[in-house]
């Protein structure tokens, strides 16, 4: 076989299989989104987490310690499932979706299901992580790459990042909250 009928053959191998690739595509929320479609916004460490089924797909389920809460009923302690994770040696990946590290301090957007689930809104949109400085506490998300991100009118955008100062957070909270 020649070296350009194996690569036809790959090539369509490839073609076939992509549409089948599992593909994440998301809204891109702003501060103001994640506060108004959070039920509950906390921020708090994260004591750990446990992948576990739930039907096909599996979960992480993650209990966070909450030293704050921005929005919703005071609270010792959120759990919280996040699409994808590991059981035994399985790994199920979701473009998206966030990890935790345990003991790390975060700033979480939650939102809770009629049905009790609680999970991140918008995926990794939902969830800072806190960084000190001698000045300052800021909350930090990095641009998420690994999905497509649309704006409100479903154009394709590019996703930045959002970096604030938890002060600023909380001022921006009162002032969602006084909106309403």
């Amino acid at each position: 076989m020649t070296h350009f009928a194996r690569l036809s053959i790959v090539g369509a191998i490839a073609a076939i299989l992509a549409p089948m690739a599992p593909a994440t595509t998301l809204e891109l929320l702003g501060i103001d989104g994640l506060i108004d479609k959070s039920t509950q916004v906390v921020r708090g460490k994260v004591s750990g987490c446990t992948g576990a089924y739930r039907g096909a797909m599996i979960y992480t389920h993650c209990a966070v310690a909450i030293v704050e809460t921005l929005k919703g009923a005071p609270a010792t302690q959120a759990r919280f499932s996040v699409p994808g994770g590991k059981v035994g040696h399985v790994r199920q990946s979701i473009g998206g979706s966030p990890e935790f590290q345990p003991g790390v301090e975060y700033v979480l957007f939650l939102w809770t299901s009629p049905n009790g689930f609680t999970q991140i809104i918008g995926l990794s949109q939902g969830k800072f992580e806190v960084r000190s400085t001698a000045t300052a506490q800021t909350a930090v998300r990095d641009a998420i790459s690994d999905v497509t991100m649309l704006d409100g009118m479903g154009q394709e955008v590019r996703d930045a990042g959002v970096r604030m100062t938890l002060n600023s957070l909380r001022q921006r909270m009162s002032t969602r909250s006084v909106a309403k």
